[in-house]
């Protein structure tokens, strides 16, 4: 995609290497695997070293590579990871690409690339392989082509040499650059184009100029009439958000695994940047572009929510994806209910005749004193927050109503 919109090659020429190259990796390459492990490049060599005919396919970042080889080759690095509980995600490929494996595939793709004729690049372009900037008017030839579908991908080198640009913009039908970038360069503003009219109005929020008259061009216009029926059901609330505090339901309701799952998906959506459609039960957070900070946040609030302890790397190793999430929360949250304690009676012996006096009403019995979490006085602290931030809203209007009717009234005196 980046030597098209770079220049080198059209889009017929593209699909052609594209798909030739799957076809050959398919048919002419063994078997293989891959896993993305979440370590530093030190724990890699030692990994490298301990298991013959694993090798580094990709460099996604400091802690983030991924390894590729024979099955059995994957499996045994897979097993040294888990002894030692590092995260890691094994993909889900039959090959291994960027390794060995390929090699029997890449003289015929060079005979294929060599029918190609790309032309001279229009737009500076970096270099997937080590970051490396191809200045405008650079041709990519056959070789480099192989070379890109051999070597080692270093995506890491990439976002080194993207640090300084103000907005990125991710093209293809995903977003896991978009999460890439997002885990390596927590300032960046990357865009995905996965949905075109959310990545328009994302860059034009941006201040990226965006050419108004080439995007419409033939569009033509229309009035829409907006629908009497809310389909979709969407609040947009003109002060703060109001806090939707989580109704109690009961214990068999809340833990059945469903109901779990919805709540999952839910906050993956929330807390992933995705709309709820996007999010399916069994795709991978990693996949979805989830980074560290975000998985945190949606793993405190599932904490608040449903009573139980959940670790990271229980969601980076054994329950990576919603489903497997929601499993988790079901099989070990705590009861909803607390028994009541019932009060024992005490016989008490019957006191000598006294003089009579005013009957007085018994003194309430204090409760014992209850002592709040920490958790729950953020969350009410935030109740209050937004309270008041809704109250200020509300007097805004009524401000207004007020000098509205006021300007009304006098116009009418003064007629």
């Amino acid at each position: 995609a980046a030597l098209c919109v770079a220049g080198a090659l059209d889009t017929e020429d593209a699909m052609r290497l594209v798909c030739g190259r799957g076809r050959l990796m398919q048919e002419r390459s063994a078997p293989g695997a891959m896993v993305s492990a979440f370590v530093p490049r030190a724990r890699v060599r030692e990994l490298l070293a301990a298991v013959p005919g694993l090798e580094l396919a990709v460099v996604n970042g400091v802690t983030h590579h991924v390894l590729g080889g024979a099955p059995e080759a994957v499996d045994a690095a897979r097993k040294l990871l888990a002894a030692r509980g590092e995260a890691y995600e094994v993909l889900a490929v039959d090959r291994a690409f960027h390794t060995a494996l390929l090699d029997p595939a890449l003289e015929e793709f060079r005979l294929l690339a060599e029918k190609t004729e790309p032309r001279p690049l229009h737009t500076e372009f970096v270099d997937g392989i080590d970051g490396t900037v191809r200045p405008a008017g650079w041709r990519p030839d056959a070789a480099y082509l192989v070379a890109q579908a051999r070597r080692t991908a270093d995506f890491a080198a990439v976002l080194r040499e993207l640090a300084s640009s103000p907005l990125l913009l991710e093209l293809g039908p995903s977003a896991v650059l978009t999460g890439l970038v997002r885990r390596t360069t927590p300032d960046a503003f990357c865009v995905p184009t996965r949905d075109w009219e959310r990545a328009v109005a994302a860059l034009h929020c941006a201040g990226a100029g965006v050419d108004w008259a080439a995007l419409l061009d033939g569009c033509g216009g229309r009035r829409v009439r907006l629908p009497p029926y809310p389909f979709r059901r969407r609040s947009h609330w003109r002060g703060p958000a109001p806090y939707a505090h989580p109704s109690p339901r009961s214990t068999e309701d809340r833990m059945t695994e469903q109901a779990v799952l919805d709540r999952v998906l839910e906050l993956t959506a929330r807390h992933l940047g995705h709309r709820p459609d996007e999010v399916s039960a069994d795709r991978t957070f990693v996949g979805l572009g989830a980074d560290s900070l975000q998985l945190i946040g949606m793993v405190r609030q599932l904490e608040a929510e449903f009573g139980t302890e959940i670790s990271m790397r229980e969601v980076l190793e054994e329950a990576g994806t919603p489903r497997l999430t929601a499993a988790l929360i079901a099989g070990r949250a705590a009861p909803a209910t607390v028994p009541v304690p019932v009060p024992v009676p005490v016989s008490v012996p019957v006191a000598a005749a006294a003089p009579a006096t005013a009957e007085t009403a018994p003194a309430p019995v204090a409760d014992e004193p209850g002592y709040a979490t920490r958790a729950e006085v953020a969350v009410l602290s935030e109740q209050i927050r937004q309270l008041a931030e809704t109250q200020a809203a509300m007097l805004t209007q009524l401000s207004d109503a007020v000098a509205l009717l006021t300007a009304r009234t006098t116009g009418t005196d003064a007629r």
